[in-house]
């Protein structure tokens, strides 16, 4: 499951404050399941079914987005297909910290999305002369990775490597940049390539190889990161290409070899999807440190200087802008 990372503050007139997060999201986790949920400006509905406080500074919450098109049930060997009933609904779990103000959002391809996840919260502060005398708003800023692969010497611990590859598109000529007398390179390339293969007698769409190792033996230089230089980072087999390591310095960072320039994590969680065992797996990554530094002292590193004291009492709506009772309200106005 792979996780992005954001900053996360309410503006006060477009400025950046200490403002509490935590407190509009206690504040929405307490309204009945129709004021949690809200229509946006993508037409689609959006709500908050799960949460819970892990302690003062930290909450887990289920953040889901309703369906446009929905999906299909199916049997394998059965040309039996059938629309599922009910709406159809993909959730992200998300981990907020706001001692760091960082949010961790888990990736999906039709869950909600930083622009979904600021208008959602938006939906609950009240307009400026509706409760406010002033403009507030949330921001995210989805934290941008500076780290490559040139950080690394012989004084680096390699913690983890985990390459994903979608097998249809994989083809070694693309994804190895091959040197035939190099039996590093030959190496991964036969590697990917014989796992591709078994993948494809099984139907498997991804492949995932994760390595974890203490410190690696041996010239790291002429071993790991040439084995790791020789992938294509442009070739669209590459899903995710992750090195985890600790520099010399003791300070842990994530090194993405697609250079997307954006922090991310990876975590192995199996076929677990409940909202009460996912939300284990993020508490027990923050408590035992899994998260890369580079993510937990963003702010402090990139916004500190901009970021203002705030005391200020912000008035929060208990039916959002386009809940569901504010629209049938809208309704009942437009008929009379």
């Amino acid at each position: 499951m792979n996780f992005s990372f954001y900053n996360v503050y309410i503006e006060k007139n477009s400025n950046l404050t200490y403002l509490s997060l935590n407190n509009l999201l206690d504040h929405i986790s307490v309204q009945n399941p129709r004021n949690k949920t809200v229509k946006l400006d993508d037409d689609c509905y959006y709500s908050l079914p799960q949460y819970i406080a892990i302690n003062n500074q930290c909450r887990i919450f289920w953040l889901g987005k309703f369906l446009k098109n929905k999906p299909y049930n199916g049997h394998i060997g059965s040309d039996n297909i059938e629309e599922i009933v009910g709406d159809a609904y993909q959730p992200v779990i998300c981990l907020y910290d706001e001692v760091h103000r960082m949010l961790v959002v888990e990736g999906t391809i039709a869950g909600p999305k930083k622009k979904g996840i600021e208008n959602f919260l938006n939906s609950y502060i009240c307009k400026e002369n509706e409760g406010n005398d002033n403009y507030y708003h949330v921001k995210l800023i989805q934290q941008r990775s500076e780290k490559g692969l040139e950080i690394v010497d012989n004084d680096t611990e390699i913690l983890r490597i985990l390459i994903q590859v979608k097998i249809n598109d994989y083809n070694v000529q693309n994804f190895i940049n091959q040197d035939e007398d190099d039996e590093e390179q030959n190496f991964i390339g036969t590697l990917l390539g014989r796992n591709v293969e078994f993948g494809n007698e099984f139907g498997a769409n991804v492949l995932t190889l994760e390595f974890k190792k203490g410190r690696y033996a041996g010239d790291l230089d002429n071993t790991i990161i040439n084995l790791m230089q020789a992938i294509n980072s442009e070739d669209i087999s590459l899903l995710s290409g992750l090195i985890d390591v600790r520099l010399g310095n003791g300070t842990k960072t994530q090194i993405d070899l697609r250079q997307r320039k954006f922090i991310n994590f990876y975590k192995n969680v199996g076929d677990i999807t409940g909202f009460d065992a996912l939300m284990i797996v993020l508490r027990d990554a923050l408590t035992n440190n899994e998260f890369s530094d580079d993510a937990i002292n963003y702010s402090l590193e990139h916004y500190a200087g901009e970021i203002s004291d705030c005391n200020d009492a912000v008035a929060y709506k208990d039916i959002p802008y386009g809940g569901l009772e504010d629209e049938e309200n809208e309704e009942i106005e437009e008929e009379a």
